[in-house]
């Protein structure tokens, strides 16, 4: 009995790659195996793949919290110089010009 048996769920996205001879012959034989086409196999596998590795679940757990800080900041604070650093600069460079006027 094949362990790739269930039904395809969410939105379908296309993915480009290249696999060696050997694989490809072993993926076509599994699809007819299983009754299956190439691309619900690899996906079947992929999702085998990431719910079966010990490290995968902690470690793509940490990358999302990771992501998900980074992108609750506000867009200001992700600026490498703050909006009152902004605005202190143009103000520094307009009192050293002021003063140049004053000593003239």
């Amino acid at each position: 009995m094949p362990l790739i048996d269930s039904e395809p769920k969410g939105k379908a996205s296309m993915l480009t790659f290249s696999i060696d001879t050997e694989t490809k012959a072993n993926l076509h034989e599994y699809c007819k195996f299983s009754n299956n086409k190439p691309d619900r196999i690899i996906r079947e596998a992929l999702k085998l793949l990431f719910r079966t590795d010990p490290e995968f679940a902690p470690w793509q757990q940490r990358q999302r919290q990771s992501a998900a800080a980074g992108s609750s900041k506000n867009p200001a604070e992700k600026s490498s110089e703050p909006s009152s650093a902004k605005a202190s600069s143009g103000s520094a460079s307009t009192s050293r010009s002021d003063e140049a006027s004053r000593k003239q």
